[in-house]
């Protein structure tokens, strides 16, 4: 009954009265709005700038041979609204089984490591983006397999 009595009330006042004896034109519309001032971006709304890691690739040394050592090449790509990317310090540590390669100083340079691995099995890794302008992080897992070229999105 009350949806009734609103779509009655509703119709009522859609027709409204006209002094010239027409049932109404529609009118003319009336003017349009300018749109408002432009926002900056609240909260979520522009974006909250942390950094994403986009790919990493696990690449192996020429030569490579299964039981034999090898060294692998880990590269990572990243992307930062706020930081350009060799602005981005990244950190990881070879997966268990694998080391540092010699004259790697033990760290990323810029975005690539190089560890040493037995080439046994497969060795599951992560990378860590360590440092942006708000401190914010991102970590990516990720396999060496071995002797094999092995890219996450």
């Amino acid at each position: 009954m009350r949806i009734f009595v609103a779509l009655v009330l509703g119709g009522l006042l859609a027709m409204g009265c006209s002094d010239d004896g027409n049932q109404g034109n529609g009118g003319n519309g009336g003017t349009a709005g300018t749109g408002g001032m432009a926002g900056n971006g609240g909260a979520g709304g522009a974006g909250d700038g942390s950094p994403t890691i986009t790919e990493v690739t696990s690449t192996p040394n020429q030569g490579c041979a299964v039981g034999v050592p090898g060294v692998y090449t880990i590269e990572v790509t990243a992307t930062d609204a706020e930081d350009a990317a060799q602005d981005l310090s990244y950190t990881g540590s070879p997966p268990t089984g694998c080391s540092w390669a010699v004259g790697s100083n033990n760290m990323f340079d810029g975005d690539v490591a190089m560890w040493n691995c037995p080439n046994a099995v497969d060795y599951p890794g992560a990378v860590v983006i360590v440092t942006d302008t708000d401190n914010n992080t991102d970590e990516v897992m990720f396999t060496v397999a071995v002797c094999q070229v092995v890219t996450v999105p």
